[in-house]
């Protein structure tokens, strides 16, 4: 699937004043799993607890979340004399180079990306997770009904309707 096609699957956050954008998946995917087995064995990352991220440094971190969620980046206005021309051609020479090798992609991503451009896209990251609704409704607040004190015995509150099969 290429990157055009995967922006439907993705949240888009504009940077450097809407001069670029970048497309983000909302959601963790399989390719963001492999991303994280592969970056440990890159970062040689022993501890198999919740916490093996805390081995990292901020680039690393920011790598694996970044190389695991974008999609795409898009550069809407270049002009030489933008004020964020160089940053923005730096991202853009990073994602031309991604191969799906690790190792490389960890490569570009040190040679072309400041701290301030790792920053601005792991605030993208941030800002285009799905956000889950809170339940507000008091039912699902409540424990589930009691099966043997439930006096329809349906543990809805409902009464059960017998539907009679096609064969009677």
């Amino acid at each position: 699937m290429n990157s055009k096609t995967r922006r439907k699957l993705a949240n888009s956050y504009e940077i450097y004043d809407g001069a670029a954008t970048v497309w983000f998946t909302p959601v963790v995917t399989l390719r963001y799993k492999l991303v994280v087995s592969d970056a440990r064995k890159l970062f040689k990352v022993d501890d198999d607890g919740p916490e093996w991220f805390n081995c990292l440094d901020d680039a690393q971190i920011a790598f694996y979340l970044i190389e695991g969620y974008i999609v795409d980046f898009e550069i809407n206005d270049l002009s030489e004399e933008h004020q964020y021309a160089f940053e923005m051609k730096s991202i853009q020479t990073y994602m031309e180079n991604r191969n799906g090798n690790l190792s490389n992609n960890w490569d570009a991503f040190a040679d072309c990306l400041t701290n301030s451009m790792i920053q601005m896209l792991f605030d993208g990251y941030r800002d285009t997770r799905r956000v889950i609704p809170e339940i507000e409704n008091e039912i699902l607040k409540e424990p589930p009904p009691d099966l043997q004190t439930d006096p329809k015995g349906t543990g809805s509150g409902r009464k059960r309707t017998k539907k009679k099969s096609a064969a009677t």
